[in-house]
């Protein structure tokens, strides 16, 4: 997944506080870098990898019902989001266990 240079420059990132430094997904570069040294560092650096075989060979593939981007492995040839939303953190769910378990109910 390569990122638009122009698009990282404009999001400054929040954990930088040096004047001169600009962020995205953790990827830090100095204004003063020049636009291809730049794209090369963010595309090596951000590459989606396929969560079944690990295999960077992904392409895009629609999207789901909820609006989120779909991604196709040519290696393997499983479909799904890259990274899926987490409904319940993990003390919800033991929450929701011991609930179960009590035969309570959560209202």
């Amino acid at each position: 997944m390569a990122l638009h240079f122009d698009y990282a420059l404009r999001l400054r990132s929040n954990s930088v506080k040096t004047p001169g430094l600009y962020g995205y997904a953790g990827v830090v570069v100095h204004r003063s870098a020049s636009l291809a040294s730049m794209y090369s560092f963010i595309e090596q650096t951000v590459k989606p990898t396929c969560r079944s075989c690990q295999s960077e060979n992904i392409v895009k593939n629609g999207r789901n019902a909820g609006g989120k981007q779909q991604y196709r492995c040519k290696d393997c040839g499983v479909h799904r989001v890259l990274e899926p939303t987490v409904r319940y953190d993990q003390g919800r769910k033991e929450e929701i266990l011991r609930a179960y378990q009590e035969r309570s109910s959560l209202r």
